[in-house]
């Protein structure tokens, strides 16, 4: 069933390919601008009508794990949370994110780049903005959901950069016979 809108940023081809192609996802859109101007988070909210709304906030192209989407989507529903993020995997391995503590006013909180939240609070929070940020409105729009839903970890890496999959390879050097 097709339950999520997608949000990722211009130019995220291949992490928008691989988005349309789970089974959970009902449209893919390119955010307008970046993602920390409040402008763009309310053209998201406003276009944003499947039952939960993912952000993907950075511009490395990402391979999902399998049943990555369904098991944040299974999460979500069977606690009601407001947003819903997700451990993830750097060069270094597995990157866990740490567990969101009521109360905490951090701006530097890692949430990683998966950002699932149920549309409905999504469109409350944003309807509660009422400042235009130019490089914080992820924060206030989480600010603002915390205050009336719950967010919860997914404690499992559930992508990764293709960068990790397939490096680059250094060219060859070639001599010309």
């Amino acid at each position: 069933m097709k339950r999520i809108d997608c949000f990722v940023l211009q130019g995220n081809t291949l992490t928008a390919e691989a988005l349309k192609a789970q089974a959970a996802v009902s449209k893919v859109e390119y955010a307008k601008d970046v993602l920390t101007k409040t402008t763009t988070v309310k053209d998201i909210a406003a276009s944003a009508h499947s039952p939960y709304t993912l952000l993907y906030t950075k511009a490395t192209a990402l391979s999902f794990v399998n049943f990555a989407l369904e098991r944040m989507l299974q999460i979500a529903d069977d606690t009601g949370a407001a947003m819903v993020y997700a451990d993830h995997f750097n060069d270094k391995g597995n990157a866990p994110v740490i567990d969101y503590q009521m109360g905490s006013l951090r701006d530097d909180f890692d949430f990683g780049g998966l950002l699932l939240y149920r549309t409905s609070a999504l469109k409350e929070a944003v309807s509660r903005m009422d400042v235009d940020y130019e490089f914080a409105a992820l924060y206030d729009l989480r600010l603002k959901v915390s205050q009336k839903g719950v967010l919860e970890t997914v404690t499992r890496p559930l992508a990764m950069p293709l960068s990790l999959l397939f490096p680059r390879k250094l060219p060859l050097n070639t001599m010309s016979l």
